[in-house]
């Protein structure tokens, strides 16, 4: 499910990197152990059209997508960009990872090896990897991630789905 949020004031939000809500409902940087809205795929105005770059070098292949916002000290009230989120439980992404594989806390080694969960990097302020060290088989944890093992396009990288979601997490 794609949905959007308005970024918080001040931060860097890039595609590819955990997002959550913060406690006024603005898009911020995931944490670990806590729970996730979603993976920022793209970005879009106030008036939900897309962002474009700032600039263009004529005679080059610049993209045309933006992969980072950094935004504002008043986007909330003034810009209000907006962060487009993939918000489904069913998506799976392919994730780096800081640390070596089977270092820690049984995270997996080889293709076919599932289970388990992780955390976002949010320690490392790399919110588009995971990190090796939070590797916990043990179920009812608060980790923002499901292991679906390694990844086998790429055996450096975790196939992962949301786990710890603000849309079924519990009201304190």
């Amino acid at each position: 499910m794609l949905v959007t949020g308005i970024i918080a004031n001040s931060i860097t939000v890039a595609v590819g990197e955990a997002v959550k809500l913060d406690s006024s409902g603005f898009v911020t940087n995931a944490t670990a152990s806590t729970a996730v809205l979603g993976v920022c795929v793209g970005f879009c105005d106030a008036s939900f059209v897309p962002l474009a770059p700032s600039a263009y070098a004529a005679g080059t292949a610049t993209s045309s997508d933006v992969q980072s916002v950094a935004a504002a000290s008043d986007n909330q009230t003034v810009a209000l960009k907006r962060a487009l989120i993939e918000a489904s439980k069913d998506k799976v992404w392919s994730v780096s990872v800081n640390g070596t594989l089977g270092t820690t806390n049984s995270s997996p080694t080889a293709v076919g090896r599932i289970g388990g969960y992780v955390d976002v990097d949010s320690s490392g302020t790399n919110y588009a990897r995971v990190l090796e060290t939070t590797f916990e088989r043990a179920d009812g944890t608060d980790q923002n991630f499901f292991c679906w093992g390694v990844d086998a396009a790429d055996t450096t990288r975790l196939l992962v789905s949301i786990a710890n979601s603000v849309t079924l997490a519990s009201a304190a």
